[in-house]
């Protein structure tokens, strides 16, 4: 049985809370060499057999081509992913102004219904465009119609947790106080590893 919102996040305050150790978030950029890599030397490969065209080298070109597929999937989320954080990035810089912080990450607040959880105003819908900064007087959040500064002695932790469906991921960040925050990025390595550097723990959560 699927757990509710309030399970969830508890299991994942509790672990905040607990001597669990963090994760060193690193930026995606890799990632997107990585994956050229491996879609780019197994294509190469197989335009290679093709051209010289023996049977044996047919084999090894499917075999390669194959390869290829299978290495341009993520490839190409991480370039869709891209396009979409810029093109967010464009719409909260039209919404909430020019006056955004250095380094600012677009981000979607407001993703659960009002609940028994102890969310703050930020994470209850409706569903809204705005921008997180680390800076060091805290994390700003930004959006059309408000704007709050959480000094980092109040963040407990944050929980890195993928999307589902090609949704984007989300990052939870939780309060000492209780509260908690969830926000969707596509580009939720840079964002955690901003809040990583800036001493926030951050914990991962697989599926």
């Amino acid at each position: 049985m699927e757990r509710t919102i309030e399970e969830v996040r508890r299991i994942r305050h509790e672990r905040l809370a607990s001597d669990e150790p963090g994760i060193a978030v690193q930026r995606g950029t890799a990632m997107v060499v990585f994956f050229s890599i491996c879609f780019a030397v197994p294509l190469s490969v197989a335009l290679v057999c093709l051209i010289l065209g023996s049977q044996q080298l047919l084999n090894v070109a499917l075999m390669a081509g194959l390869a290829a597929v299978v290495a341009v999937r993520p490839l190409l989320v991480i370039i869709v992913d891209g396009i979409r954080g810029r093109s967010l990035t464009r719409r909260v810089r039209k919404t909430v102004g020019p006056e955004l912080p250095a380094g600012a990450h677009a981000v979607c607040f407001g993703l659960h219904l009002q609940s028994r959880s102890a969310a703050s105003p930020w994470d209850e819908a409706p569903l809204k465009e705005g921008a997180i900064a680390v800076t060091a007087g805290g994390l700003e959040l930004r959006s059309s119609s408000d704007a709050s500064v959480l000094p980092l002695a109040e963040v407990l932790g944050v929980v890195l947790t993928p999307g589902r469906r090609f949704a984007p991921d989300r990052l939870d960040i939780h309060l000492r106080s209780g509260e908690a925050i969830e926000v969707s990025t596509t580009q939720p390595r840079a964002l955690g590893a901003d809040m990583s550097a800036a001493g926030m723990r951050v914990l991962q959560e697989f599926g």
